[in-house]
């Protein structure tokens, strides 16, 4: 009964069109950021370290995203455990919460990763450009995206992003 759907990623047109929807009635429109609020210009990273407690030599992984089975936190934990056995420094900020929190504590403890991951909790959006700015590599190995909010504003703050190639992500 509509006549246009609007949707975010090729992966959700192809999907729709796959369960009997009309290609010629839908439309990709990619979410948009702010980039003048994510301009990393606006934002002094050494400031933004400091603050954190971060030292300028450390690479910083930032993994911003709900502490859920979706996005896959216990998986980076095995991935930075695997990073630290292999010799090397890194701080890895985690911004989010949710139901896996405990879980994700257990793991912290479970392979001696406390000194090398910094659990935040959910930050404001108002405080993210900040986080963006403190780190080196944006990190999301979710198990399905459409295409990640996380993304959008890591790239707009221009830092590489390591993310699953699941659902939109690869556009």
């Amino acid at each position: 009964l509509l006549d246009l759907n609007l949707v975010n990623a090729q992966q959700v047109k192809a999907w729709m069109v796959q369960q009997g929807a009309e290609a010629e009635r839908i439309d990709v429109v990619y979410m948009g950021q702010d980039t003048d609020l994510l301009d990393p210009r606006r934002y002094d990273r050494a400031q933004a370290r400091t603050r954190l407690g971060v030292s300028d030599d450390i690479p910083v992984l930032l993994f911003p995203a709900r502490l859920e089975p979706q996005k896959r936190p216990r998986f980076l934990l095995q991935i930075l455990d695997r990073l630290r056995q292999d010799g090397r420094s890194f701080l890895c900020l985690m911004a989010g919460d949710g139901p896996q929190r405990g879980l994700v504590e257990a793991t912290i403890r479970k392979h001696g990763l406390k000194d090398c991951v910094k659990l935040l909790g959910a930050l404001p959006a108002g405080q993210m450009p900040d986080l963006y700015a403190a780190g080196d590599i944006m990190v999301l190995p979710s198990q399905n995206e459409g295409i990640a909010l996380a993304v959008y504003e890591g790239m707009a703050m221009e830092l590489p992003i390591v993310a699953a190639a699941v659902g939109g992500q690869p556009e």
